[in-house]
């Protein structure tokens, strides 16, 4: 980051710099980064990412690009976590912009967008408005449908000639948010998303591989933008042994029973176990089915690309 780039922070991003590096450091054995962070100062760059964590993913984007030089992503992020002062005190280390959610609210969120890309910045997104809870990557039909309405881009040749679309995915080998993929009492203080957002913050990680591929070629319509986003995400999102694990121990049973089959915690060892044996047994079986889901939606998406192929 050069001195121009540190003048434009404000206090609070300046103070969320060293915070959020020794975050990357104490709560990762490692981050293992794929591809790069494409940057075209003619052409803004709209990351879109799957959304396992409530700001994992948008801090990590923001981590790495300032580690190539270059200037913070946007965060478009809901307005439900400027509710509370410690959740709004968090993300407002980062370069965000406050967006509306709720029924109808779309447009607004794709011309608010809009906006950040037509002033320079670049700009991230998760796929899905809230994170994923079962494991599954699938993008909200609406998100990019409403980027091509006439309020807003105006057509699909207009997006692509206006700005890159780049999937953008994080895998991490740990979940430290894993009490609350099934449900958690709400703390008074922080509430459900602030307890979710320290955990995922200040729990161990263990290895991370983040993967940045190439922007989407134009397509023709939005269920081709959509299919295409989707098997971007799920063929390419990294797996480590905690998936591979989970997805043996539940395949020992009939796949209807995934979701009601108590977990055999003999099945798995090491940093997992431990994880696994601290949770209830519906946050158990939530917890390995979370860890399984990406391994069957990545060999569906595989075969999907080889019969296109």
């Amino acid at each position: 980051m050069n001195l121009e780039q540190w003048r434009d922070l404000t206090p609070q991003q300046r103070f969320g710099i060293p915070i959020f590096e020794a975050y990357t450091h104490l709560t990762f054995s490692n981050i293992e980064i794929e591809g790069e962070p494409h940057y075209d100062p003619q052409k803004p760059t709209l990351f879109i990412s799957n959304h396992d964590c409530i700001i994992r993913e948008a801090i990590l984007l923001n981590y790495i690009r300032r580690q190539h030089g270059l200037d913070k992503a946007t965060l478009m992020v809901g307005e439900n976590l400027f509710g509370n002062r410690i959740k709004s005190f968090l993300v407002n280390f980062e370069r965000v912009k406050s967006v509306p959610r709720g029924q109808g609210m779309g447009i607004d969120l794709a011309a608010l967008t809009k906006d950040e890309l037509d002033a320079g910045f670049a700009a991230w997104l998760s796929h899905s408005r809230g994170r994923s809870k079962d494991g599954h990557h699938i993008t909200a039909s609406p998100l990019l449908a409403n980027l091509t309405d006439e309020r807003v881009y105006g057509s699909l040749e207009q997006l692509f000639d206006s700005i890159n679309i780049q999937p953008y995915i994080v895998s991490t080998e740990y979940e430290p948010t894993a009490p609350y993929l099934a449900g958690k009492k709400s703390n008074e203080i922080l509430g459900k998303d602030g307890q979710a957002i320290a955990s995922g913050l200040f729990g161990w990680k263990g290895q991370a591989k983040v993967v940045f591929r190439p922007p989407l070629e134009p397509t023709t319509s939005h269920k081709e933008l959509e299919s295409t986003l989707n098997n971007e995400i799920q063929a390419n999102y990294p797996l480590f042994q905690t998936h591979e694990d989970a997805e043996e121990e539940r395949s020992q049973v009939p796949h209807k029973k995934w979701k009601t089959e108590p977990v055999v915690l003999d099945n798995f060892s090491g940093h997992f176990r431990r994880q696994i044996r601290k949770l209830t047994e519906k946050q158990r079986i939530a917890f390995v089915n979370y860890h399984t889901t990406p391994v069957v939606e990545q060999a569906a998406a595989l075969e999907k690309l080889k019969k296109a192929s």
